[in-house]
């Protein structure tokens, strides 16, 4: 700090000439070179020894020059009286706006006796000299002693309280602390700011209103006159933040206009926008309720809004002022208006939108918004190159728009939650107007609408959620699935269906049969999201079949009516990392006690499906005498931990360690050393499963082709004119074409075969039906993303399914056997029917 021919010493304030004062020698400090008189050095001469000084350690340590007779004895946290000094005397509080405020008497600190602990204010002094007899040490009267007595207790409470200080523009806590003769770690302390507010981030400081103060001797300032007024308008303020974070409204302005509304009772006030703050709120009126009822009036708002939207109720505008419905130039756009910053409208689809505000925080920045083709114009063509139709129907954008044109009509239309695409091949030809087949009865068919609607209501948009964050499919979905008995008819026919109302009765549990689980496993397919997709409970799928079908009567009993409710859940495990589909190369050993009542369980599983979360595990071990299938349920010695693959960790892919289980023999699973059996039987169910959702992906895939085809334009024309993306959309269809029909085909052959019959028969024909959809996806997926170019590789926007499939498509041709391995089962079953006789 630059030095000055007159200064103020540090600790009396009084003035202190450069070279000396007093007589002698006044000290300059180290730190910020300033002056310490040698009236003050004398008296306390360690002053000289601080480094850095006392200001700048806040107040810390710093001791008054005031006579020892006028001392405080009051302790102010762990600083003594005696080192306390404040900058200036009395009156300089008068423009402060502190105001006498209720605090904890924590430590009242000792001496408060008799009033010379405690000096009066020079205010205070003028007052007992008027109105009081001044002290003496002799002998006192009643009353005289009474007043004392009174001087003392008020003296008591005015130093037991803490005060308010209110900050002003040029405050700092060093200077705070100094002023009022604190310490100014203690208010740090107090205030709860970091003890950098006195050094180098000052600022911190100037984020509060207020400063709350230890007890001073120090008279508070009569509180501001607009106290009340301020206060309110902090608590609004506040009230409007919190809104706004609830909410995720962008505008502070209709924040403000719905706290204000909140607080008063005039509907009027709010219609015709004004954005006063009512002044005559009450006590009760705080922030946390303003904040409350606003939210509440928002909430209601948006409903209705939504409501009237969807009736097509909203405002028809009269034309846009400087753009013509029937197609001419808007040449008098920039003096209209509605074209610049602050001003801007477009019109989408016949729907006008008032960007104004929204400019400032739209991701692709400013700029794009006022291009010529687009401010004020009808950029509807320009919005369906960039985004989906879904960024509209979010409540955020949808209550940007303002109206609609007058006498014209929405072109595009977005498909009814629960209805039929009416994209060519988007939907199987039994689905399609104007086609037949001889397969789906009308069970099937209201099956199909119920649960279309089921899955676009309740499952589509948890299954966005849960891919994106990772987390296991949300307990309400699966609640609401087993109201429908969803879980029971994935595992297809069979007594595990007796008694059940099969999705409010739309279907009879013996009329229930292949096509009936095909139309459920398809229309959970299309969610779209391959990691949430297995998360459903594939892992229950494929795994709790062996216990319905070999386990004994006590423990079906015992688990599987929790798992159908969703309360428990259940995997297969049999992949380990020494073994995948060489069933009779997995090392996971089960040997019997010597009282033969438990098997002890030692080994590893890997890639296990809802491992991470499931209850119980049908495992396949190594025994004495072959291969056994126990179910173990999770306990000591089990443990599971989380695999990352390419898709979302919400199908809880795990690594699962066996380390001396202990499971009953109750809880084998067919004959013991007979586990082939049991996962052959398993095996033709859990590849048909994969076959279904496979072909129901590739045409959620087709769909989202041919929109883009037909609504991207290059070189001036539709994309669907380049010769070259016909053809890769002809090769995509007729893929997913031959698939759905060849699983159709299979389908019914199960319907018309028994188990046995199924196992024997369909074993080669549903190995190569696997192996078919699986290769044909992956071919699919390499043709959608070259038609989608860069946004086929981008996990949002346009292209975001189209990334998603492509990074996900090869776990179907993994899981439940490789293509290789499937394909030469098929060809070897079908050698062995090979006719001795069959010659060229």
């Amino acid at each position: 700090m630059a030095t000055t021919s007159t200064s103020l010493c540090l600790a009396c304030s009084g003035t202190v000439s450069p070279s000396s004062s007093g007589g002698g020698k006044a000290h300059v400090t180290e730190c910020c070179n300033r002056y310490i008189c040698s009236q003050c050095l004398s008296k306390k001469p360690r002053l000289a020894s601080y480094n850095p000084c006392l200001a700048c350690l806040g107040g810390v340590g710093v001791v008054t020059s005031a006579p020892e007779a006028n001392k405080k004895a009051l302790k102010v946290g762990n600083v003594q009286a005696e080192d306390v000094f404040a900058i200036g005397d009395e009156s300089d509080g008068d423009d402060s706006m502190s105001m006498e405020g209720d605090g904890d008497d924590k430590d009242p600190g000792p001496s408060l006796d008799t009033p010379k602990a405690d000096p009066p204010s020079p205010n205070q002094e003028l007052e007992e000299a008027s109105n009081k007899p001044t002290e003496s040490s002799g002998p006192s009267s009643a009353e005289d002693n009474k007043s004392s007595a009174d001087a003392v207790n008020e003296t008591r409470l005015r130093a037991s309280r803490n005060s308010e200080y209110w900050i002003k523009p040029g405050d700092t806590l060093v200077g705070i602390a100094l002023k009022f003769g604190v310490d100014g770690r203690l208010l740090c302390k107090m205030n709860a700011l970091p003890p950098s507010t006195l050094t180098v981030t000052p600022h911190l400081l100037h984020t509060r209103t207020t400063l709350v103060l230890p007890p001073t001797n120090r008279t508070p300032s009569p509180p501001p006159p607009d106290l009340q007024e301020r206060l309110e308008q902090r608590a609004k303020e506040r009230a409007a933040k919190r809104f706004q974070f609830v909410t995720k409204e962008v505008d502070h302005s209709i924040a403000r206009a719905y706290v204000a509304l909140a607080d008063g009772n005039s509907d009027e006030d709010f219609s015709e926008g004004k954005k006063k703050v009512v002044q005559d709120s009450s006590a009760s009126n705080d922030a946390q309720g303003l904040e409350g009822r606003a939210v509440d009036r928002y909430l209601e708002d948006e409903e209705w809004e939504a409501q009237q939207r969807a009736q097509g109720l909203l405002p028809k505008l009269q034309g846009f002022p400087f753009f013509n419905s029937h197609g001419s130039s808007a040449s008098a756009a920039s003096e209209k208006g509605h074209n610049k910053e602050g001003d801007l409208w477009v019109i989408i689809d016949a729907k006008v939108y008032d960007l104004s505000k929204f400019s400032r925080m739209h991701p692709g920045g400013l700029s794009v918004l006022l291009d010529e083709e687009v401010a004020g114009q009808d950029a509807t063509e320009i919005f369906y190159s960039l985004h989906r139709q879904e960024v509209l129907l979010k409540p955020g954008y949808a209550r940007l728009q303002v109206g609609v044109l007058q006498g014209e009509e929405p072109e595009i239309i977005p498909r009814a939650l629960g209805a039929i695409s009416k994209v060519p091949h988007a939907e199987p030809t039994w689905l399609t107007p104007g086609y037949y087949s001889p397969y789906f009865k009308e069970s099937h068919k209201k099956l199909q609408v119920a649960m279309r609607k089921f899955v676009d209501e309740i499952v589509y948009p948890d299954g966005q959620l849960r891919e994106a964050d990772g987390k296991r499919v949300s307990q309400s979905v699966l609640d609401a699935m087993s109201a429908k008995e969803i879980h029971a008819m994935r595992l297809g026919p069979g007594k595990h269906l007796k008694g059940r109302v099969l999705f409010d009765g739309l279907v009879k549990p013996e009329e229930f049969d292949y096509f009936h689980e095909l139309v459920i496993t398809q229309e959970l397919a299309r969610v779209g999201v391959r990691g949430y997709g297995d998360g459903l409970l594939a892992g229950m799928v494929i795994g709790l079949p062996p216990v319905l079908n070999f386990g004994s009567e006590e423990l079906k009993a015992r688990i599987v009516p929790d798992i159908f409710a969703g309360k428990k859940f259940i995997s297969l495990a049999i992949s380990e990392a020494f073994a995948g589909s060489d069933v009779a190369g997995l090392k996971t050993t089960a040997v019997l006690t010597e009282d033969k009542k438990y098997w002890i369980v030692n080994g590893t599983k890997k890639w296990i499906t809802n491992g991470h979360f499931s209850d119980y595990f049908t495992v396949g071990c190594r025994t004495e005498g072959g291969f056994t299938v126990l179910l173990i349920e999770r306990g000591e010695g089990v443990e599971t931990t989380p695999i990352k693959t390419s898709y979302s960790p919400a199908a809880g892919t795990a690594f699962i360690t066996f380390d001396n289980v202990k499971v009953p023999v109750g809880n084998t699973l067919g004959p013991v050393d007979g586990g082939l059996i049991v996962m052959l039987a398993n095996f033709n169910h859990e590849r048909w499963v994969m076959c279904c959702s496979s072909a129901r992906a590739q045409r959620l895939v087709v769909e989202e082709s041919m929109k883009w085809c037909a609504q991207r334009k290059v070189f001036g024309k539709p994309l669907v004119s380049q010769a070259v993306i016909r053809a890769k959309l002809a090769n995509m269809i007729s893929r997913v074409e031959s698939a759905q029909n060849w699983l159709e085909a299979v389908t019914y052959q199960m319907n018309n075969m028994s188990y046995k019959q199924q196992s024997s028969n369909l074993a080669g024909q549903i190995g190569f039906l696997k192996k078919y959809c699986t290769s044909t996806a992956q071919d699919t997926a390499r043709d959608a993303v070259q038609v989608f170019g860069g946004r086929g590789i981008t996990r949002t926007g346009m292209g975001r399914f189209i990334e998603h499939y492509h990074t996900t498509v090869t776990f179907d041709s993994l899981l439940g056997g490789a293509e290789d391995v499937l394909g030469d089962l098929g060809v070897r079953q079908a050698m062995r029917k090979m006719p001795s006789d069959a010659r060229l």
